[in-house]
């Protein structure tokens, strides 16, 4: 409806937008991104109209003032604080925003904040984030696994033991092997063939995606066990050494690979064609902070997908 650019329309839906309740504002407000309806006036009775409208003209390019924002970064509703760090992360390296200052706060909140926080900090180009990854990391701090993911993507050659040594940490659960898949260090390979091997059926799943991550190749056995938590596919670990004997050599000098593509020095022009989208959404990301790709994560979000 707001594509079709007629001015009743977009004042009817500026209205019920103002009518909403607190939790089904998020869909009007991608819909306001992705068209062309003026709405910096729209009403915003909570703050979570508020952010969103933010958020919206952040996704525009069209946002000029940051200190609102950084406002709602301590709010009481981690919806809100959600939702003006993504706004944050649209504005990215062009803003004026005063990211070292946030970054303690950040890292005190809740996991999953956490988590879309370090990434803003990432889309901003903070060059001293890899410092403090390495240091939160290192430290055992608050915010360790978060900070372990996007070490993973961001980092390089150097981080491969500060990964090795999160994959023996058992505390940090299975889904600690996708951290060597995300780093795509042919030289952790060796531990994910060890969890494939081993009876733990969510660490050999895991091992697996982290597999094809690397290397591109699927070794599914067909074989399923079952849990609480749903049918686990078992790899097939045998499959999984074979075919890394065969391809290894070819990888020695390599640091960095995606699905079985060198990518240490950035995707390629058809990483679309060839990686699944996780691993285009965290090349790119990695690209954008080491200044090789001049995207962003609004280009990322849109429909249909450009990145």
């Amino acid at each position: 409806m707001l594509r079709m650019g007629l001015e009743r329309v977009e004042r009817d839906v500026l209205d019920i937008f103002g009518e909403l309740a607190e939790d089904a504002v998020q869909g009007f407000a991608r819909a306001f991104a992705y068209t062309h309806v003026e709405f910096e006036g729209a009403p915003a009775p909570t703050p979570h109209h508020e952010v969103s409208v933010l958020r919206a003209l952040a996704w525009r390019g069209a946002l000029k003032d940051t200190q609102r924002l950084g406002a709602l970064l301590h709010h009481d509703e981690p919806e809100v604080r959600r939702n003006a760090w993504l706004a944050l992360s649209f504005i990215g390296a062009q803003g004026n925003f005063q990211w070292r200052d946030v970054f303690k706060g950040a890292m005190k909140d809740e996991p999953g904040l956490r988590r879309v926080a370090l990434r803003t900090f990432a889309w901003s180009r903070q060059k001293w984030l890899l410092g403090e990854l390495r240091r939160v990391v290192d430290g055992q701090a608050s915010g360790r696994p978060e900070a372990l993911e996007l070490l993973a993507i961001l980092g390089a050659s150097e981080d491969a033991p500060r990964i090795r040594e999160a994959v023996a940490d058992k505390s940090l659960g299975p889904e600690r092997f996708l951290l060597v898949g995300r780093l795509g260090n042919p030289a952790l390979v060796e531990l994910l063939l060890q969890a494939m091997e081993s009876k733990d059926a969510m660490a050999a799943a895991c091992a697996a995606t982290a597999f094809r991550t690397l290397t591109g190749v699927l070794v599914e056995s067909g074989q399923f066990v079952e849990l609480d938590d749903g049918q686990i596919p078992i790899p097939d670990a045998a499959l999984a050494r074979a075919r890394w004997r065969e391809m290894e050599r070819g990888f020695e000098k390599l640091t960095r690979l995606c699905h079985g593509v060198d990518v240490q020095r950035g995707l390629p022009s058809e990483a679309l064609s060839l990686f699944d989208l996780p691993s285009v959404a965290d090349g790119r990301l990695r690209d954008f902070f080491h200044g090789r790709w001049e995207g962003g994560p609004a280009m990322l979000e849109a429909f249909p997908f450009r990145g």
